[in-house]
């Protein structure tokens, strides 16, 4: 009976659980938490809170009741709500004062820095980062694209179909562009026009596109268009490095 919402708890938690490595040092902080701390305030919310709230997230009959509003991509969420990291941080604490001798505290402080520290992974890499000189801190080329299509002029409103990439940076920065298909919380692959877009079916494209009044299509170069755009109505009005933008007059 429960056995899809068993699954969605085991997908979700895997991808809150990571390495396992801070879930680890939670389960240490809330033993030990439990083992010293007096305070009945404190003892409520660093222990209770957190193991109450994992208790009904990782029950199958929550996760059937709320299954029809959230779906694997927004359960996940429910996790942040665990204050992991002042929790470990708060027992990291009491440790390092239980440690009457001033040196001994700081040996405790390096050592628990340490392994909180190799506990994880530095995220501030090239693949996570890209340098960028404007003052929306996103990639260059976004920015380029989203101005361009700003700038045209058109007596109806705009609305573009772009790559998916592109989608959250186009609303950020050129907002009176309306999109093709709307944002959703667990991506584009239902939307059929997604689909004809990154297949590089022109010819399908372009006629959903005018019934859904569609006049600006931004190509990524990447995609091997079956046709140009330009047999269908669609003109070609410039292009970035990655992408061509066509207008349809």
């Amino acid at each position: 009976m429960f056995l899809e919402n068993i699954k969605n708890i085991v997908d979700t938690f895997n991808g809150y659980y990571g390495s396992g490595k801070y879930f680890v040092l939670l389960l240490i902080a809330l033993i030990y938490l439990f083992m010293v701390e007096k305070e009945k305030d404190k003892k409520a919310f660093f222990i209770w809170y957190p193991c109450l709230t994992l208790f009904i997230i990782l029950n199958p009959l929550f996760n059937k009741i709320v299954d029809p509003l959230l779906n694997d991509k927004v359960y996940n969420r429910l996790y942040w709500i665990i204050p992991i990291g002042i929790i470990i941080a708060y027992a990291a604490v009491k440790i390092v004062k239980s440690n009457s001798e001033k040196y001994g505290k700081i040996i405790v402080f390096i050592a628990i820095s340490t392994i909180i520290i190799f506990s994880g992974n530095f995220i501030y890499t090239k693949a996570n980062y890209i340098r960028t000189d404007n003052l929306y801190k996103i990639p260059d080329e976004y920015v380029e694209v989203a101005n361009i299509l700003r700038k045209i002029e058109m007596e109806s409103e705009k609305k573009a179909m772009v790559s998916t990439n592109l989608v959250p940076y186009i609303r950020l920065i050129a907002p009176s562009v309306r999109m093709a298909y709307p944002r959703m919380s667990s991506g584009y692959k239902d939307y059929p026009i997604v689909g004809f877009y990154e297949a590089g079916d022109v010819k399908v494209l372009t006629n959903l596109c005018k019934e859904k009044d569609v006049n600006i299509i931004v190509y990524d170069r990447n995609i091997l268009l079956t046709i140009s755009p330009t047999y269908f109505g669609y003109e070609y009005y410039t292009s970035t490095t990655n992408y061509d933008i066509y207008v349809l007059k």
